[in-house]
């Protein structure tokens, strides 16, 4: 009875399943045929945009606009145009550079007698090869030594000779350092682009010349003072790399031996006597300033925090007992 009773609700049962089924993959094909004709009308309307918005000639004649709607430029803009679009003048020619450009630089260390002396003799060496001195700083220290640094210009090409000139006032050479940077290459390409701006200025005063109507004067008015600015903004550069290139950069740290003598002039037993107690003084506040904190936060603190730990174990021992006595 019981095998003839189960065997209907199991078959509704699988019958159920398999509806449901059904109709889960119904949805899912439905739902991928929509997809599909949505990407077929979408696309289908973009090509029929695109049809729509490329105008179509039949002939020549009806693509090119007719000669009366043409509007006729200024001679300004046209020759502005014109001035754009053509290579300046000179673009592809190579520049002839016979000498290379090259910054050179030195700095030294020196054990001089006196420093003052040598400063003296520096200035004289660059006087003598044509040169300056740039800049000169002198300084004392606390033991009494003296020291300079002393900066100064001579020609390039007197480099070498004021290098082993200044070595010779020495006691001794410290330090040695010589240094030189190409700028050729950035020479010939700020003399190229200032070819070219060149160029295209006399192009655009040729253009004034022929202009005529204001407002084409005032538009190359404007092109003209835009490319003289390039044009100073290049020779500025032009004339700081001559000048690093053509005078080189000596820098000599001068420095006298130290005399020992006693006592020093630094050496002053009272002033140290005096640091000393001071300190001391210090050191003794900060400890009684701890003490202070002891006594009146952290000792309190703990005494508060002992009695409450005592009683919770006081309460808890009562609680402990009673519980086993009951």
């Amino acid at each position: 009875m019981s095998n003839n009773v189960q065997t209907p609700r199991s078959m509704s049962t699988a019958k159920k399943a398999g509806l449901v089924i059904l109709i889960v993959f119904g949805v899912i094909i439905g739902l991928v045929v929509i997809l599909v004709v949505a990407s077929w009308i979408s696309n289908r309307s973009q090509l029929n945009s695109l049809s729509q918005e490329a105008p179509a000639y039949d002939s020549e004649e009806a693509a090119l606009p007719s000669a009366p709607t043409m509007a006729a430029p200024g001679i300004g803009e046209v020759a502005l145009k014109e001035v754009e679009t053509a290579a300046p003048e000179g673009r592809d020619e190579e520049i002839d550079l016979t000498e290379q450009k090259v910054i050179k630089t030195a700095n030294l260390t020196l054990i001089v007698d006196k420093v003052v002396d040598a400063a003296e003799e520096l200035k004289r060496i660059a006087e003598d090869k044509g040169g300056f001195v740039q800049d000169s700083r002198f300084k004392k220290t606390t033991t009494g030594v003296q020291s300079a640094t002393v900066t100064i210009k001579v020609p390039v090409d007197q480099f070498g000779h004021t290098i082993s000139e200044i070595k010779e006032i020495a006691k001794v050479v410290e330090v040695e350092n010589i240094s030189g940077q190409d700028v050729t290459e950035k020479y010939v390409d700020l003399q190229s682009r200032l070819k070219n701006y060149q160029a295209e200025e006399a192009q655009y005063l040729e253009i004034m010349k022929k202009a005529v109507k204001v407002e084409d004067i005032l538009l190359v008015s404007k092109e003209l003072a835009d490319v003289r600015g390039r044009i100073e903004t290049v020779q500025g550069q032009l004339r700081f790399l001559e000048n690093l290139t053509d005078m080189s950069t000596i820098t000599a740290t001068l420095k006298e031996e130290a005399e020992v003598s006693i006592p020093t002039e630094a050496w002053r037993p009272l002033a140290i006597v005096k640091k000393a107690f001071t300190t001391l003084v210090r050191g003794l506040e900060r400890l009684v300033d701890i003490l202070i904190w002891v006594f009146i936060v952290i000792v309190p603190f703990v005494v508060i925090v002992g009695i409450l730990i005592w009683i919770v174990v006081k309460v808890i021992s009562f609680i402990i007992r009673k519980t086993r006595k009951e």
